[in-house]
């Protein structure tokens, strides 16, 4: 039998996780890009926005509103970027094909000839399907898959176990 229990408030020290987790990927990112020189590709920049969106959540968490809903949606932001990544790793792989901005710039070679030296001098796109770094076999796209996959894990037993000690507890 289900009971309306109020929202019980989640310790803050997992929202200061949640937002310290978010912070390294970004971190580790933007470091990656500025000053190792590795340009990023669309999908890239898409793994990077669920874990801004993550460390908002964190903030209004431990700040206004510390409810496990609040962690659990800096949870599902981690496995959002888990997700883009995952999808990246597949293009990286060959398994399916990327986005239609990951392709760079499409010429035309029967289109106007100074629009098409236009094209040509354009800065080129950075592929999705070509990894810009890896170390052992991995990407960084696969990096940040496993780490994403590592902070749902950890986050989420973490909540779960802390949610079983209040039931416990009741």
């Amino acid at each position: 039998m289900l009971t309306n229990r109020p929202a019980y408030q989640v310790p803050h020290f997992l929202f200061i996780v949640t937002f310290f987790w978010c912070l390294l990927a970004l971190f580790i990112a933007l470091g990656s890009q500025y000053f190792g020189g590795l340009a990023p590709c669309v999908l890239c920049h898409y793994q990077r926005y669920p874990y801004a969106v993550g460390m908002v959540v964190s903030l209004i968490g431990v700040l206004f509103w510390p409810t496990r809903l609040m962690v659990i949606l800096g949870i599902v932001c981690i496995a959002a970027s888990g997700s883009v990544a995952f999808f990246h790793v597949g293009v990286e792989q060959a398994w399916w094909a990327g986005t239609t901005a990951c392709a760079g710039n499409a010429l035309d070679p029967n289109q106007e000839p100074s629009r098409f030296i236009d094209l040509l001098r354009q800065k080129s796109m950075v592929r999705c399907d070509t990894p810009a770094w890896s170390w052992a076999g991995i990407s960084m796209a696969g990096y940040n898959l496993l780490y994403a996959v590592s902070g749902v894990i950890l986050l989420g037993s973490v909540l779960w176990r802390f949610g079983r000690r209040k039931n416990n507890e009741t």
